[in-house]
């Protein structure tokens, strides 16, 4: 173990290349080439699809030593090397992580993230989510997303994604499924740190060089979900609510995420248009069901079956500001019209 966790540590030039610069748009594809070539020489396999986990083990490894009560560096080295090893022997397969002490206390994991490295995770959160309802109870939200994405992830993973659709689907599936593996990953550094410890989930993007999306998406998981959440917790983008929008400064991101949280209702024209609406009609239940010449019943059926579909309630406020943001970033890259809108001011010209 000592001699695998050396160059697992030890390797870390070609890791954090990959993680925070290889995939600019400045970047040539001769650089790319080299990265993986120099990946290969010391057995990192930099084509498997990967996400990012960036893991703050600070108040581990940046801890002063029994002997001294100033910061070492060579304990936080030693210290560092340990954690890595607990990551290595979690996950346990041949390159299925790869591993770098970046500085500060953090520690940068690119995570194999097909859909068969995260079989095993999907596979345990369907059989529960099957066995905790009866055939007749709806999906709950996260069982019912992670289901919908299962499939187009591995296609796009192991084929490569060029379509927009394609580098969506493989951006966002499977994410349910690698927030719980990091999830038992933050269990086992707890135990094994004794400290406190937190993880950011990065999306897996196509190919070497979107590696630094997904490492942006760890590193703003990372500092929003400790300034909002705290310590001890898995952070991902999609669950830091309203935070992810104003926090987040890349606007593809803050796009991406409002088609993601939304996509349950893609083919829920009827939900969509409620929800336009409703939000028209300031939340308000009764003019929202006048507006729509419904029962209020049946407003109250529309909004529970969002709810379920979402994981969202529109009639709480910072879920609802959650979808309105998400409408509305929506909105300006698609062509649907707001449903409140009246017959003539919807027309296009």
């Amino acid at each position: 173990m000592d001699e695998e966790l050396h160059g697992k540590a030890a390797y870390n030039q070609p890791v954090e290349a990959a993680a925070q610069s290889a995939p600019t748009p400045s970047r040539s594809s001769e650089d790319e080439e080299s990265l993986v070539r120099e990946g290969q020489i010391l057995g990192m396999d930099l084509m498997r699809p990967r996400a990012v986990l960036l893991i703050d083990a600070a108040n581990y490894i940046l801890s002063a030593s029994a002997a001294d009560t100033e910061y070492d560096e060579e304990y936080a080295w030693r210290r560092a090397q340990r954690v890595i090893a607990s990551v290595v022997g979690f996950f346990s397969l041949p390159n299925d992580t790869i591993c770098a002490y970046i500085g500060d206390g953090e520690i940068a994991v690119l995570k194999a993230s097909g859909t068969r490295d995260l079989a095993s995770w999907t596979r345990s959160a369907n059989e529960k989510d099957q066995a905790n309802r009866s055939p007749s109870a709806p999906s709950s939200s996260a069982s019912a997303r992670n289901r919908l994405t299962i499939l187009p992830v591995e296609s796009a993973a192991t084929e490569g994604a060029t379509t927009p659709e394609a580098i969506y689907c493989a951006s966002w599936a499977d994410l349910g499924a690698l927030k719980r593996a990091s999830a038992a990953l933050l269990k086992r550094l707890r135990h094994d740190t004794g400290a406190p410890v937190s993880i950011g989930v990065g999306r897996y993007h196509p190919g070497i060089r979107a590696l630094t999306a997904s490492y942006q998406d760890a590193r703003a998981a990372l500092s929003l979900g400790r300034r909002f959440h705290g310590q001890n917790r898995v952070h991902c983008l999609d669950a830091l609510g309203v935070a992810a929008f104003v926090g987040v400064a890349d606007e593809r991101t803050k796009i991406d995420l409002a088609i993601h949280l939304l996509s349950p209702l893609d083919h829920e024209v009827e939900l969509l248009d409620t929800l336009d609406v409703f939000f028209a009609e300031n939340c308000s239940p009764s003019t929202t069901a006048s507006r729509l010449n419904i029962h209020r019943n049946t407003l109250g059926y529309r909004l529970d079956k969002i709810t379920a579909l979402t994981g969202l309630d529109p009639r709480h406020f910072d879920d609802a500001v959650q979808i309105r943001i998400a409408l509305t970033l929506r909105a300006l890259h698609t062509s649907r019209t707001p449903a409140y809108l009246d017959p003539p001011e919807r027309a296009t010209f």
